[in-house]
């Protein structure tokens, strides 16, 4: 129920509605990761549950989050492009195991997160339309054209946004 109701969600949004949430999750989360000095940035700390963030992904630093981030920007990107082209999407990438950060991720990933949503936004905004018949599946919510893929763009940055304020709290408070 909750992937038709995801997918109907983005089907009914906007590109540029998609495209002010990608920008507005990406601000919040950059200004949420500048806040801390790189030694607390790199630091793990466990987050309680949340929505949205696998019980594997509780234990991350924002950095470390934000490498995520960037890995799936990336994918997401090339899933994207393709479909908006009307391509299949071919790819050996495991939405499972190959989004998980490194266990010394830096204060550089501020830079290549902000860097990741940058490229997303060179290659997509020249795209005329993303409104394709070729889809791809979601590993969670099932299959997405192109403009549902951008709308998970920002609902993606939006989770792991919510992860890092959280971490961001807990680590100020300890």
């Amino acid at each position: 129920m909750l992937a038709l109701i995801i997918r109907n969600k983005f089907r009914l949004s906007s590109r540029t509605s998609a495209d002010a949430t990608i920008r507005k999750e990406t601000t919040l989360t950059l200004e949420l990761a500048r806040e801390l000095h790189a030694p607390l940035a790199e630091e793990k700390i466990r987050v309680p549950k949340m929505i949205g963030i696998d019980e594997d992904m509780r234990d991350w630093s924002v950095c470390q989050t934000l490498e995520h981030n960037t890995i799936v920007n990336h994918s997401i990107t090339r899933i994207v492009q393709t479909l908006a082209k009307e391509e299949p999407v071919v790819t050996n990438f495991n939405p499972k195991t190959d989004v998980m950060p490194s266990a010394d991720a830096g204060a550089d990933q501020i830079e290549a997160f902000e860097e990741s949503v940058k490229q997303y936004f060179a290659v997509v905004e020249p795209l005329e339309s993303l409104d394709s018949q070729t889809i791809f599946p979601h590993p969670i919510f099932g299959n997405f054209n192109a403009h549902q893929w951008h709308c998970m763009f920002g609902f993606h940055l939006m989770l792991h946004r919510k992860q890092i304020a959280k971490a961001v709290d807990l680590l100020k408070a300890a």
